[in-house]
């Protein structure tokens, strides 16, 4: 691979992390998978231009990654389990605004 291609390919990468990062904005839990996928290829990048310090950063961020995934889908989890209680009614006869209108 010439040095274009590999400097194209780089340049694809760069603008998939930064939807990446705009997914988080809205919350979107793909913008996790998008990372990792993208600092796998920052970390490989690295080390095949033998950037060690670099390679170890990309290695690092794709751990943390990993980690903000799992908490994401525990904490959906947790919420959609919420979600499907039953509503218990409110005590001493209190009313709800919208039983007021």
């Amino acid at each position: 691979m010439n040095l274009d291609t590999i400097n194209n390919l780089l340049w694809i990468v760069a603008i998939a992390e930064s939807v990446g990062a705009i997914a988080n904005v809205y919350k979107r839990w793909w913008c996790f998978i998008i990372w990792i996928c993208t600092s796998v290829i920052w970390a490989a990048y690295s080390a095949y231009t033998h950037v060690w310090a670099q390679a170890a950063v990309w290695t690092l961020y794709i751990f943390i990654t990993t980690i903000g995934l799992r908490k994401w889908y525990r904490e959906e989890r947790k919420s959609l389990k919420d979600a499907e209680r039953p509503v218990v009614a409110m005590d001493r006869g209190e009313k709800d605004e919208a039983d007021e209108k």
